[in-house]
């Protein structure tokens, strides 16, 4: 037997227990992760150990649990049948456990505590499992009375309270400096949303979240905030575009056709033409507002969530992701230095202390600026998958890019060594760089083939041509349309047809919102919810008045969650013109009217409707017609039973 106190300062530590079920790090973890209930038991009732117990990382065992299924998927199922069975403090039920009331409601409490606890990392387990892509234990847990409470005031509605305090991307306002600790209150605290972790999450694990009834409502709500700022973003950047493209149109055009080593002279110069002048300032408007946008990004640091801690492996994730806005905000910014070093550097050559620019940001300007469209085309339920298609393809292109430039390197030194010594009249194998841009027009079938039979070995040539046609045409190229193919079939397949389409655009929607929130003060942002005071564990010990967002409806008793109102309405546009609306409320009354009836009352079906008799004195069988038979109690004759819709059932004895 071990000493007293002992036990509760076992603790597992170093490398060699991460990614087992040592990782727990105390005995009563141990047994959780190894889902023995048995020895969980044991534990917790003969030595005494808290079910609040930590390791070193400050993770109790639902963070230890949760943990383990992100390393071991394939055990989910038992781990959340154990976090289940933990939170809802089963093993007080337990009659060989042998606890006592006091023990019973300490340990209540205590299963309580665990979802509020806060590890190393300063995140609880709702926020973990959201960070882990665990959704069936995320939802485990915003189903758990801690976060999710439901109040009936008549029987029939049902007021539903979420507590989204995790969820929503703004912090609560600072309470009053009531503390003994200046400092704890001057400083800033860190505030990391789930929802900062979707827009990173695998396709199929984002569709399950976004679709969760608290994280689809806080989305909609916040959207329907930001739409119409989002719509006239959109509104004057395709103006501009519209504009700036015209007047880059008319900036290009020369006086005179000027050979390559001649200094070109453009007809319309800023400076000297009054539209092109214009249109350069309010580029240069726009462009520094952009800037200042991300710049304000920088400053108010609300998203810190990292998705890795390596900058390549962040930066490839960033990329990847289809739903991340991060390749857009260095569009952004790239468009907005862009413009102002256009706009300054042909103010500067108007001038005439500079010369030889020929509008070369201006071509990158208008290129990427159309492409910014898409940003604003995705949020468009009928835009938004190709949206996504698009940042797919560009990782998919990436990838083949790669393969397809080492190829074309080697093909171009073997043909322009092939090629050396030929008399034509082409020149595109004199140089290696027109032998490589040759060899690229050949690879798209646009090239022309007759020169290589005046090679000094012709057979040669055209061998390594054949070679370099069926790797990279035939191979590549192919291979290249299934990735994509298998892409659009990944993003499409997850959930089909409409029902994939409306997810996609939610989360495009979702990224659309974090990055305006991201450079937005916080009185221009959306808060959903309400602000409430709950009695909460908070800063290692419980607090009466806690700041809490709460979220909430009005729902229809006994019905399925998140499906209430579609529920609803399929009911009454299915109810048959014989039954009623009366006979409709009638039926989904039934579990409630059968709970109340006496104990020995029976309930006689028959064909269509079902109604509820309440006399003692009979009982009632089906007939061989589908006639309803009463037999009566006393006399033990068959009664035949009639019954109307809105009349009480009659017998004839």
């Amino acid at each position: 037997m071990l000493p007293e106190g002992y036990e509760k300062k076992i603790c597992a530590k170093g490398p060699v227990f991460q990614d087992t079920v040592m990782m727990a790090g105390t005995p009563l973890g141990v047994a959780a992760l190894k889902f023995n209930k048995n020895i969980f038991n044991i534990v917790l009732r003969v030595f005494a150990t808290d079910l609040d117990v930590m390791n070193s990382n400050r993770d109790n065992i639902i963070h230890s649990l949760i943990k383990y299924a992100h390393i071991q998927p394939e055990k989910l199922n038992k781990v959340v049948e154990m976090i289940s069975y933990v939170i809802d403090c089963k093993f007080v039920n337990d009659s060989t456990c042998g606890y006592e009331d006091k023990r019973r409601r300490k340990l209540r409490e205590k299963s309580r505590k665990l979802l509020m606890m806060t590890n190393k990392d300063e995140m609880n387990p709702l926020q973990l499992a959201g960070k882990r892509q665990q959704f069936q234990i995320f939802d485990l847990i915003m189903q758990n009375e801690v976060y999710r409470s439901t109040e009936s005031g008549d029987g029939f509605f049902n007021e539903e309270s979420y507590d989204i305090t995790e969820i929503e991307t703004l912090k609560l306002k600072r309470e009053e400096i009531n503390s003994k600790n200046l400092e704890d209150d001057i400083r800033p605290e860190h505030h990391e949303s789930i929802l900062e972790y979707l827009v990173h999450q695998e396709t199929k694990t984002a569709f399950l979240f976004v679709d969760c009834l608290p994280i689809k409502e806080v989305i909609r709500e916040k959207w329907k905030f930001y739409r119409w700022v989002f719509l006239s973003w959109f509104v004057f950047h395709l103006v501009f575009m519209v504009v700036l493209s015209v007047a880059a149109v008319y900036r290009s055009k020369v006086k005179a056709p000027v050979s390559r080593n001649t200094k070109i002279e453009f007809t319309y110069v800023v400076t000297h033409d009054t539209f092109v002048s214009v249109v350069s300032v309010v580029g240069l408007v726009f462009g520094l507002l952009y800037l200042m946008m991300e710049i304000s990004r920088v400053l108010i640091s609300r998203f810190l969530y990292r998705p890795s801690s390596n900058l390549l492996k962040r930066v490839l994730r960033n990329i990847s992701s289809p739903y991340s806005n991060q390749i857009f905000r260095i569009y952004f910014t790239l468009f907005s230095l862009l413009l102002i070093l256009d706009c300054v550097i042909a103010a500067t050559e108007a001038s005439g202390s500079f010369s030889g620019y020929e509008n070369y940001c201006l071509i990158f300007v208008v290129i990427i600026g159309w492409y910014l469209t898409l940003f604003f085309l995705q949020t468009f339920k009928a835009f938004s998958i190709f949206s996504v298609l698009i940042q797919r393809a560009i990782v998919d292109m990436l990838k083949f890019a790669l393969v397809m430039t080492f190829l074309l390197v080697a093909f171009s030194v073997a043909m322009y060594m092939i090629m050396q010594g030929v008399e034509t009249d082409e020149d595109d194998f004199d140089f290696f760089s027109t032998t490589l841009f040759k060899m690229l027009t050949i690879m798209l079938g646009i090239g022309e083939l007759g020169v290589l039979f005046q090679a000094r070995q012709p057979y040669l040539a055209i061998f390594v041509f054949v070679l370099f046609v069926l790797l990279t045409t035939i191979l590549l190229l192919n291979a290249l349309i299934a990735i994509m193919s298998n892409s659009c079939t990944d993003l499409m397949s997850n959930y089909g047809g409409e029902v994939a389409a409306k997810l996609h655009c939610r989360l495009q929607k979702l990224s659309a919102i974090l990055f305006l929130e991201g450079c937005f003060p916080n009185f221009l942002c959306k808060e959903v919810g309400v602000e409430k005071r709950k009695h909460r564990y908070h800063n290692n010990e419980w607090e009466k008045n806690v700041l809490r967002r709460i979220w909430m409806r009005t729902s229809v008793h006994k019905h399925n969650r998140a499906k209430d109102t579609e529920k609803a309405t399929h009911i009454l546009n299915n109810t048959s013109p014989n039954e009623g609306v009366v006979s409709m409320i009638m039926q989904n009354l039934n579990p409630y009217l059968e709970s109340l009836k006496l104990p020995d009352s029976k309930v006689t079906p028959v064909n269509t409707t079902t109604h509820f008799i309440n006399e003692p004195e009979v009982n009632t069988v089906e007939g061989e017609n589908s006639d309803t038979v009463a037999i009566c109690r006393t006399c033990k004759r068959e009664i035949e039973v009639t019954s109307s819709l809105f009349t009480p059932m009659s017998t004839r004895h």
